[in-house]
């Protein structure tokens, strides 16, 4: 008689073949086990981790990922200040600008999203950036409407962040979206690292992240790990830049770019799928004044290739600082035809050729010294020419493509068809000028596109302010302009701008030309400029930028006590804004209330423990200022 094998007999651990029992085979039996083991083994965590979710949730623990929160009142929104620690949690540079609009929108209004990075947010002062000369502009030639013009861009993001606020501005009723967006794509969230495998540049890992991002279990993980990382993060010095150098046709660039362009896309249909008109606008980029961030030798270039291409390069160099441009063109071409990957190459040659007047070859080497910039920290040729791509594609679908790099650069302050340094302050963010331009172009456009709903039966297109009309209702002094070009010099003094062709002799100059300018306030006192803020403010007392920019002003002349008001203004616009109550407790500090000072500086800490300002201010100062007490 036949016997059927048993559990654990040896036969069966030899392979013997399975044995029908009552119908069925064991083998499947004993597969099914371990199926449902793998099972419980992958699924019990996870089922932990969503009890864990659902108990934080629950508990209220963490902060809203919205971009928009509510006002007290809840009668509108306004910025959410920690929408920035979901992407980084450490990195306060990372940040927006206020704003406020109401939650019941009138049927008079037009309302308008600004979205994008610094560049987009009006860095190092977006009290003078394009969106609020936009908005100035809207309101004064077409009183008889109301605008909102909400800039909702921050510092340190890129598409796949503006992506999330698009959706956020999507749900708010927006009429017109602006975007300029594409400077940080190949260093911001989701960058490529060098040697980091391709499938993280996959957009659903990416956007994978971004969903891990916003749960309350990762906030956990943040808030307990972030005194850890902040001790153990590494200084972002000229050696951290350099190993982050990529070159201009790695793989992973080519991930960034596509990338970019479906991020496009996606944000320009989730806009008008909500009625909203998209002006999506290239990005000029300083192209003439600024030479690339980091360069890179071609791959398996040979040691005796690249000893000639150093010994022509250097020479060439040589010649053309003694004035011999035609030489120096010469031997820099001759060095291109061993290696042409090398940025800086590029632009010696495009300044080279500008000087000898031939400007077609010229801004060729310009624009190639910007795309193979190793450190790409501004819009490059194929950020545009997608930007061009997905614009033509949806036009007629709700979108408008505005081409601010051609404006920018063929303007009457570009040079030979190309943007610089009249038009930018460094790299990409643009001076009061560019600003102005940039303003320009979007209110033509937005007037145009809103057409008869502006200017009815008349149809008299009503031109933008005067560059002059702009600075006044502002309140944009010399006295700004200074303030500003110390900030960007600031900024270009530390890494990653080290390594520039010229770069010591730039800062120099830089620091230079502020401290005569300074010497020259110094000499003339700043009542002019007081005078111009407070006629600006006798003719637009609502608006709290030009309070909050007065209030520096009068710190910056010793009058500490009539800041307070000005800076109190701003707070009741702004109560929960950690940075407005922080400007006041500082000018608090100036004037010696320290007791008022101290209770804004626990206001800020109750709501935000880690706000290191804050915390710094009310401990004894090394200037030997009194503690906060």
């Amino acid at each position: 008689m036949k016997r059927g094998r048993e559990p654990g007999s040896n036969s069966a651990r030899e392979g013997s073949k399975p044995v029908l029992r009552a119908g069925k085979v064991a083998e499947p039996r004993r597969r099914g086990s371990w199926r449902l083991k793998l099972l419980l083994a992958i699924g019990s965590p996870l089922v932990v981790l969503g009890i864990i979710e659902v108990v934080l949730r629950i508990g209220g623990f963490g902060y809203s990922t919205d971009f928009f929160i509510r006002t007290r009142d809840g009668g509108a929104y306004t910025l959410n200040e920690q929408f920035r620690r979901q992407y980084y949690p450490g990195q306060r540079s990372v940040r927006g600008h206020p704003f406020k609009f109401g939650v019941e929108k009138g049927t008079n209004t037009v309302r308008i999203f600004v979205l994008g990075e610094s560049a987009a947010l009006g860095t190092p002062n977006p009290s003078f950036g394009f969106a609020r000369m936009l908005g100035v502009m809207l309101r004064e030639r077409y009183p008889e409407r109301r605008f909102e013009v909400i800039n909702a861009a921050m510092r340190g993001i890129n598409s796949h962040i503006i992506r999330h606020i698009a959706h956020d501005c999507a749900k708010h009723q927006p009429d017109i979206a602006v975007v300029y967006a594409g400077n940080n794509e190949v260093v911001g969230f989701g960058a490529p690292d060098p040697g980091s495998p391709l499938v993280l540049q996959n957009l659903a890992v990416i956007q994978g992240r971004q969903v891990l991002r916003r749960t309350k279990l990762a906030q956990l993980v943040d808030a307990g790990a972030e005194r850890l990382k902040r001790s153990m993060a590494a200084e972002q010095g000229m050696d951290y830049f350099r190993r982050q150098r990529l070159s201009f046709d790695d793989a992973r660039r080519q991930c960034v770019y596509r990338n970019f362009r479906s991020n496009l896309e996606d944000i320009c249909r989730s806009l008008t799928s909500a009625g909203c008109r998209v002006l999506l606008s290239t990005v000029p980029v300083n192209v003439v004044d600024f030479p690339p961030i980091g360069s890179l030798h071609r791959p398996f270039l040979s040691e005796a290739e690249k000893s000639e291409w150093e010994r022509l390069y250097k020479e060439g160099a040589r010649l053309e600082q003694a004035g011999q441009t035609s030489n120096a063109i010469v031997l820099y071409q001759r060095a291109a035809q061993i290696d042409d990957h090398f940025a800086e190459l590029h632009f010696r040659i495009g300044r080279s050729l500008f000087a000898l007047g031939q400007f077609e070859q010229g801004r060729l080497h310009y624009k190639l010294a910007r795309d193979r910039d190793a450190l790409q920290f501004r819009a490059d040729s194929p950020i545009n020419s997608g930007i061009r791509d997905v614009g033509k594609e949806l036009g007629g679908h709700g979108v408008w493509l505005v081409d601010a790099e051609d404006r920018l650069g063929n303007s009457p302050l570009g040079v030979a068809g190309l943007p610089g340094n009249r038009l930018f302050l460094d790299h990409v963010h643009p001076r009061f000028d560019g600003d102005y331009t940039l303003a320009c172009v979007f209110y033509e456009a937005i007037t145009s596109i809103l057409g008869d709903d502006l200017d009815g039966a008349a149809k008299a297109r009503r031109p933008p302010l005067s560059r002059d009309e702009c600075a006044a209702a502002i309140a944009f002094t010399g006295w700004d302009a200074l303030e500003i070009d110390a900030a960007i010099a600031e900024m270009l003094s530390r890494p990653p701008f080290l390594d520039q062709l010229d770069h010591e002799t730039r800062i120099k100059q830089l620091q230079s030309d502020l401290q005569a300018r300074e010497a020259e306030y110094k000499a003339r006192g700043l009542e002019r400029e007081l005078g111009i803020y407070r006629r600006a403010i006798e003719r637009s007392p609502d608006d709290w930028e030009l309070h909050y920019n007065f209030g520096v002003l009068l710190n910056t002349v010793g009058q500490h006590e009539a800041a307070i008001e000005h800076f109190r203004l701003v707070v009741k616009e702004f109560p929960d804004s950690a940075w407005c109550v922080f400007h006041l407790a500082e000018t608090l500090v100036k004037a010696r209330r320290f007791s008022e000072a101290e209770q804004q500086l626990r206001r800020i800490l109750d709501v935000d423990p880690g706000f290191a300002p804050a915390r710094d201010l009310l401990q004894p100062r090394a200037a030997g200022r009194r503690r906060v007490e």
